[in-house]
């Protein structure tokens, strides 16, 4: 019986070892690497004060990831995937925050982040998200 108990301890021991192992694993925020293409063809890339479209574009067969929206006031409906460094004074935190980068005259050379106390920062110095087609 005792021999029985102490496989069953070890048993439940390497379950519970096992997954968190596995949710450590998978909890990384950003697994995508910043300045050349994974080996999923995805990859965040320095704009350098131009819209994600033209990063992109400039890559071997890269193209920006992007979504559908609607936004009436902004003109149009596609925005490209963007990251920024940002901080927010109020929670005392600072990282990097994903937003959107408007295909806008006025907002395409820029990335709009949100933060969770509902402000909207713009930031000149963001990274892009990058595909490969």
């Amino acid at each position: 019986m005792k021999k029985q108990s102490l496989t069953v301890t070890v048993i439940l021991f390497v379950i519970w070892f096992g997954g968190l192992a596995g949710i450590s694993n998978m909890s990384w925020a950003n697994p995508i690497g910043d300045g050349y293409y994974m080996g999923t063809n995805v990859g965040w890339f320095a704009s350098g004060g131009q819209s994600c479209r033209v990063v992109c574009s400039k890559m071997k067969r890269g193209l920006a990831e992007n979504e559908v929206f609607v936004v009436p006031k902004l003109g149009n409906r596609l925005s490209y995937v963007c990251k920024a460094k940002t901080i927010d004074r109020k929670l005392k935190a600072k990282g990097e925050v994903y937003g959107n980068n408007f295909l806008n005259a006025k907002l395409q050379n820029y990335c709009l982040v949100s933060l969770p106390n509902g402000t909207v920062q713009v930031k000149k110095n963001f990274l892009c998200l990058c595909v490969v087609k």
